[in-house]
C-alpha cells in the first residue's frame, strides 16, 4: 500500500467524523491539519498512516515539541 492510501484513509476518516459523529467543522479542520502533518512525516520515512505504530507517533510528537521550542513550525 503506497502513499496514495493516505488521502483515501484521511477522506474516509473525515467522512466518518462528519456523518457518523456529526462533528463540528472546526474539529474536522483541526483533525485534518494534524493528520496531514503526521501523514507527511510518515511519507518522509516511507511509511503510510495505515501501518503507523506507536514509535512513529512518539517520534512525530517529539519532532512537534522540538519545533515548538525552537520556534519552527
Amino acid at each position: 500500500m503506497g502513499s496514495d492510501s493516505n488521502p483515501r484513509l484521511l477522506s474516509g476518516f473525515l467522512d466518518y467524523l462528519r456523518i457518523e459523529k456529526g462533528s463540528r467543522r472546526s474539529r474536522i479542520d483541526a483533525y485534518t491539519t494534524d493528520i496531514r502533518q503526521f501523514a507527511e512525516f510518515l511519507e518522509e520515512r516511507k511509511r503510510v498512516l495505515l501501518n503507523a505504530r506507536r514509535p512513529d507517533v512518539r517520534e512525530f510528537l517529539q519532532q512537534l515539541f522540538s519545533n515548538r521550542s525552537t520556534g519552527a513550525v
